[in-house]
């Protein structure tokens, strides 16, 4: 049996679902336009990898590629390239599609209804939270809710978190990224695309007063997300000339790195039009930084199990919430093993490779 996954290859989210998920139980195929950052796992693992340029051509290449007893999964739903991919996808003795977040809440009713016909012949559709699942009701029959499945990605970082903290302090990871270790790290957004909204924050973060703005150093981690280049100039540009003291990292980054940058943020703060709980936010969290969101994404599910945050309803509303939880002493502390614990249910490989797996088993699984 065969796994044909139609995604990005270079995402780090089908390189840990291959490793964690179907690595040694499946025949894997990855569907991807790209295969850069990972073509050595793959080609060590025995991952094959097709790489398409033109669609039409892709379409026939698969409907020679796919068996009638192969299972298609669908990562992040593209629809206008899921439409050309009918046959092959029809094909497939079993048809999943697993929406990871702005595919399906960023997607207008025009698109969410041109995907119909995949929706209602794929055997499961996989989303992140409930609060996904509740806007894919609206666009499936009562009758076939039960398709509709919460599964979230695991996330392989926190090994690598813990490991850090036994070797290393807050500053001993400030320092190795080159921040002064006596400022205030505060981390913006989590990529570079525009819906992160750096540019709306930071004209409000100015507004503080001059004797606090100069205790903290503001962050960008634009490790991915780099297409808007006229919105990064704009942003820079407000940065240069707005006196505050500010860093931008682009490189890409390896486990290792990414759970020491974590680790050196003091406050994580962001202001996302749309997000599905991303899994940098659940690193930040575990790491013991102190999380600023805007009121209007939901992570009830976070506060439910007391998991603590600040949240904002409107932009303005920034400098007063920075400069309550400054004035209060930003204490950046390990989390306790009750939080910690509660993260990892909620995101640990651990947890949630079993619910994967049960996708591929006769019947599916029940969604929580």
């Amino acid at each position: 049996m065969k796994v044909i996954l139609l995604t990005n290859a270079d995402s780090i989210f089908c390189k840990e679902y291959v490793k964690y998920v179907l690595l040694g139980k499946f025949e894997v195929l990855i569907v991807s336009s790209t295969n850069k950052q990972y073509c050595n796992y793959y080609l060590e693992n025995g991952i094959k990898v097709l790489c398409y340029s033109n669609v039409d051509k892709l379409a026939k290449q698969l409907e020679n590629k796919v068996c009638s007893d192969d299972i298609f999964h669908v990562h992040y739903v593209e629809t206008n390239l899921l439409k050309k991919l009918w046959k092959p996808w029809l094909r497939c003795k079993r048809r999943f599609l697993s929406y990871w977040g702005s595919d399906l809440l960023r997607a207008s009713p025009r698109q969410m209804l041109t995907t119909l016909p995949f929706l209602y012949s794929a055997d499961a559709i996989t989303v992140i939270n409930n609060v996904m699942r509740q806007k894919m009701k609206k666009y499936i029959f009562k009758t076939k809710w039960e398709r509709i499945k919460c599964i979230d990605f695991g996330n392989s970082i926190f090994e690598k978190i813990d490991s850090v903290y036994s070797q290393m302090s807050t500053e001993d990871c400030k320092k190795k990224f080159g921040f002064d270790t006596e400022k205030i790290i505060i981390f913006v957004g989590y990529n570079a695309v525009r819906e992160q909204q750096h540019l709306e924050i930071m004209k409000e973060m100015i507004k503080i007063p001059k004797e606090l703005i100069e205790k903290v150093c503001f962050v960008f981690h634009f490790g991915y997300g780099i297409s808007d280049g006229s919105y990064l100039r704009q942003l820079k540009s407000f940065l240069s000339e707005s006196n505050i003291s500010f860093r931008i990292i682009s490189q890409f980054m390896n486990k290792d790195d990414i759970a020491m940058l974590r680790v050196s943020a003091d406050i994580f703060l962001y202001g996302q039009t749309t997000d599905a709980l991303s899994s940098s936010v659940i690193e930040y969290l575990y790491a013991g930084s102190i999380l600023v969101k805007p009121i209007w994404l939901d992570y009830s599910e976070l506060k439910e199990k007391g998991v603590e945050y600040y949240e904002y309803a409107q932009f303005d509303e920034l400098p007063q919430l920075l400069i309550q939880i400054i004035s209060q002493g930003v204490c950046k502390t390990n989390k306790g093993l009750k939080i910690k614990k509660v993260l990892r249910n909620l995101s640990s490989w651990d947890r949630l490779t079993p619910k994967w797996l049960s996708l591929y088993s006769i019947g599916g699984s029940k969604s929580r």
